[in-house]
């Protein structure tokens, strides 16, 4: 036994970091809803693993985790366990699957040895970034091909409750419009991260960031585009510098690089649909002079999916409104996250209950608020300002790498992204384990900048 505990405890760090790229591929594949089905037994498989992996840390590590962050973290986990008692019902494996997310989120994706050295850090994270772009680079063209191949057959297909393929002249691809945007984004910033640092596949990683602008331009996620448009002022605001200049010309660039990126990205996307459209109705018209058949054409704007609901929220303010008085029923703790959405199907129309997701409210803090309570909320809120904090002093630090300011960026947009969606907790998606690994990164980075910057300013 002592043997094997050592071999473990050599094999630790490697342990973890298969792990953490084993799960953000894994979140990826069962984002497509027909992998989801066959690979859904996998994720109690999953749960297990990430939970004994936790515990090994935990038992192995405890100095690690001597720090009111974690203390944060426990704390709603306790909080939701008490929510999951206080609520059993049919849903409770799917509940218990949730609460061993939670704790294997916090406990193992955050989990990162003081002992590694910032390069390892950066060099771990790069190997996930790359991962992730050459997977979302192949659902890319994918997504792509089934735009301009599957028409003029069917409007959209279907499998189980979700509708993939060409929906109202959109790309909604192998995922919803949503999961695709964001995978297509994250993908673009991974882009980024990885272009100074490598030699040979720079070409491939500019390709990469066309073909996911393509993508995520035809899928017009609002929540994507909040997340882009947030990247790009909070990175000029406090990535990118050139300390050569001085400080009004310095402030110029910034906002002018800042606008400058904005208006071209937004820009391309309007002229790779609006181009991407025409295509795809031309070759439509030439099916229907072979064919001389009638066909439906493909509209050139966003199908609501026939709700007579058009506001720019596309639902979501009904949403939060049912969402809101939900709270009322527990208020303590909540009602669970699964029982959301039995609380809400009544009180929505189809459409409006369809973009709930069962479960999900459009908004990360109010699904937690709803969900867990005023005790989970308060524990969720005091952690995501410890994040804060921790993001705000590797900003103002001197020496702080440029690709941990880069990721303290990511976990920023991601948080401002979640006020549309709730994607980064109470659930296994693509983007709480990007979330989560990368906080752990920060939260461990952050003290040992402070450390520098402390030895600097005392001249040690």
């Amino acid at each position: 036994m002592a043997k094997i505990m050592n071999h473990l405890a050599e094999k630790k760090n490697r342990i973890v970091f298969a792990t953490k790229v084993v799960l953000m591929v894994y979140a990826m594949l069962i984002s497509i809803p027909a992998v989801h089905h066959y690979l859904y037994f996998t994720k109690k498989l999953v749960c297990a693993w990430t939970l004994l992996l936790a515990a090994y840390l935990l038992l192995t590590d405890r100095p690690h985790y001597r720090k009111k962050e974690y203390w944060a973290m426990a704390l709603f986990s306790l909080s939701y366990g008490v929510t999951i008692l206080l609520h059993i019902n049919t849903y409770l494996i799917n509940e218990v699957l949730i609460w061993g997310y939670l704790v294997s989120t916090y406990f193992m994706m955050t989990y990162c040895d003081k002992e590694l050295s910032s390069e390892q850090v950066y060099k771990e994270y790069r190997t996930m970034a790359a991962a992730v772009v050459v997977v979302s680079f192949v659902f890319a063209l994918i997504n792509l091909g089934i735009y301009f191949a599957v028409y003029p057959g069917t409007a959209h297909m279907k499998t189980g409750s979700f509708f993939y393929g060409i929906n109202g002249g959109q790309l909604g691809g192998i995922y919803n419009p949503n999961t695709g945007g964001c995978i297509s984004y994250i993908s673009i910033i991974f882009s980024l991260f990885l272009l100074p640092s490598v030699r040979k596949s720079k070409a491939f990683l500019i390709i990469n960031m066309f073909v996911q602008l393509w993508s995520l331009s035809l899928v017009q996620s609002r929540g994507t585009w909040i997340c882009i448009l947030a990247f790009f002022v909070l990175y000029f605001l406090f990535v990118w510098d050139r300390p050569s200049l001085k400080r009004g010309k310095r402030i110029a660039c910034k906002l002018g690089l800042m606008v400058a990126c904005i208006v071209l990205v937004t820009g391309a996307s309007k002229l790779i649909r609006t181009g991407s459209i025409a295509v795809a109705e031309q070759l439509q018209i030439n099916e229907i002079i072979d064919s001389h058949d009638n066909h439906v054409p493909i509209p050139s704007e966003r199908d609501m999916h026939n709700s007579t609901n058009s506001n720019f929220t596309t639902g979501r303010a009904e949403l939060w409104a049912v969402g809101l008085e939900k709270v009322a029923e527990s208020p303590v703790f909540g009602i669970g996250y699964r029982n959301i959405d039995d609380a809400i199907k009544s009180e929505l129309s189809a459409h409006d209950y369809n973009n709930s997701a069962a479960g999900g409210l459009h908004n990360v803090y109010l699904t937690v608020l709803v969900s867990s309570g005023v005790a989970g909320f308060t524990c969720f809120a005091v952690l995501i300002l410890f994040l804060l904090w921790k993001i705000l002093k590797i900003y103002r630090s001197r020496t702080a790498p440029v690709y941990i300011k880069y990721l303290a960026t990511c976990l920023l947009v991601w948080l401002v992204g979640d006020l549309v969606e709730s994607r980064i907790i109470l659930s296994l998606s693509f983007m709480s384990v990007c979330f989560w690994i990368t906080a752990g990164y920060i939260l461990n980075y952050s003290e040992e900048c402070e450390k520098i910057d402390q030895c600097d300013h005392s001249g040690l």
